[in-house]
């Protein structure tokens, strides 16, 4: 429908809140990055597979389109929609 907000725009609203700023980037896979955002790490997940290991415990978990959770680092099952797991 007209004036509809589509998920493109949450997506990227999301990626900007959580990535803005960063100071450093590095790939761990093809599907999962490791971002530093004033000091803190910050991971955008995707994909199949395992998470990497250093990421243990509670963690908090925002899908593309903002929503958040707090949940143990065990219970994180990867999709085709990214993640962001600080």
């Amino acid at each position: 429908p007209e004036n509809e907000i589509k998920p493109a725009f949450y997506a990227f609203k999301t990626l900007t809140a959580k990535l803005n700023g960063f100071s450093s980037v590095s790939k761990i896979t093809d599907t999962q990055y490791k971002f530093v955002v004033n000091g803190n790490n910050v991971y955008v997940l995707w994909g199949s597979g395992n998470i990497p290991s250093e990421i243990s415990g509670s963690v908090k978990v925002t899908d593309y389109l903002g929503n958040e959770q707090t949940k143990d680092a065990d219970d994180i099952v990867l999709s085709v929609s990214p993640i962001f797991v600080e």
